[in-house]
């Protein structure tokens, strides 16, 4: 029977020292993006450990084609150590964190894994949750496991590296917790305030802290309650493929057509949706008209079949809203999906 265990998580300004990642008689392999060899930090913190694998991050990392090429790779550095003795450290951001987590999922049926989310993405999102997904030549995340890490270490000084575009796009995502959470964090989102790591890294824990908060209902999505997860997603899910959009910005957008569609429906009150959107207006302007060429209908379709949540009656858990701390899930044919994407100009 799978087992869920909430992992430590350290906010602090520094990579941890080698005493904080391992004890005295433990071996660990690094798993890390090799461009963040730039960073004299961590170049300087890699020397303490003996054992390392470099990639680079991306999508490309978490195919499925060159995986075992990869593991043969990772296991000649680590062909003595026991199943007990040894713990994965990922280090970088959510491709990394996928990789090196499947890897440990995987190898020797389960070791130890440790996360060090260097994206502001990861350190609020894919770092946390379990979740791991390799991409097949068709379809993103379709191979994967839910595989816990023991310890999340947020390193300040590592996430000061971040360029804008990359700060912002972890707000996307910011943006879709504090709607799920309400109150309580919303109201500490400053419409107008600029978005930097000084701004961030105070919300943090509260951020990290609702998606356990989610995540303890269901770890394994057995039920509904934590599709809530996903909200923006139907849609950022399908421009980041089509337009390679960065995955904050993609899931910004999908939160546009989610407040749309929900007030449509309903669901949503017009004085939460005014809200909400003039939040999301200020940091993400809807972009459907710099996008270049519409997505067709048939290409939409494409993509939204491809998605995981898809059920067998062509159906999506489509992630509503109700307002603020009220995320309302509900199957949604996906030809419903696409009429209401064409609607509102996303598809042609």
């Amino acid at each position: 029977m799978r087992t869920y265990l909430k992992p430590e998580i350290f906010y602090q300004d520094n990579l941890p020292p080698k005493e904080q990642v391992i004890t005295p008689g433990q071996e660990c392999i690094i798993v890390y993006d090799i461009m963040l060899t730039e960073i004299p930090e961590f170049k300087n913190w890699l020397t303490m450990f003996e054992h390392y694998y470099g990639v680079t991050g991306g999508e490309a990392l978490k195919s499925i084609k060159y995986f075992p090429e990869h593991f043969d790779k990772i296991c000649r550095k680590i062909l003595h150590a026991s199943r007990t003795g040894l713990k994965v450290i990922a280090v970088g951001g959510g491709s990394i964190g996928d990789f090196a987590g499947f890897f440990a999922s995987s190898y020797k049926r389960g070791v130890s894994l440790i996360n060090i989310p260097t994206t502001l993405l990861a350190a609020i999102d894919s770092a946390h949750g379990g979740k791991n997904g390799l991409n097949s030549s068709f379809s993103k995340n379709q191979i994967g496991t839910f595989y816990f890490p023991e310890k999340v270490f947020i390193c300040r000084k590592i996430l000061n590296y971040l360029p804008e575009d990359q700060i912002l796009s972890g707000f996307g995502e910011v943006l879709k917790t504090a709607i799920l959470a309400g109150d309580s964090l919303w109201d500490k989102l400053q419409i107008d305030d600029e978005i930097t790591m000084n701004y961030l890294w105070p919300l943090l824990p509260e951020i990290v802290d609702h998606k356990y908060k989610v995540v303890e209902k269901d770890p394994f999505e057995v039920t509904n309650k934590r599709r809530i997860l996903n909200l923006g997603h139907s849609l950022g899910h399908v421009l980041e493929k089509q337009f390679n959009l960065l995955h904050g910005e993609a899931v910004a957008q999908g939160l546009h057509f989610t407040l749309d569609w929900s007030v449509e429906k309903k669901h949503l009150s017009r004085e939460d949706y005014k809200k909400m959107k003039l939040c999301l207006e200020t940091h993400f302007p809807c972009i459907k008209e710099e996008l270049g060429p519409h997505i067709t209908k048939a290409r939409a379709l494409e993509l939204l079949m491809t998605d995981k949540k898809m059920d067998l009656d062509q159906e999506l858990n489509f992630v509503y809203l109700k307002g603020l701390g009220l995320p309302h899930v509900e199957k949604t044919k996906v030809y419903n999906i696409i009429a209401k994407l064409f609607q509102h100009s996303w598809v042609t």
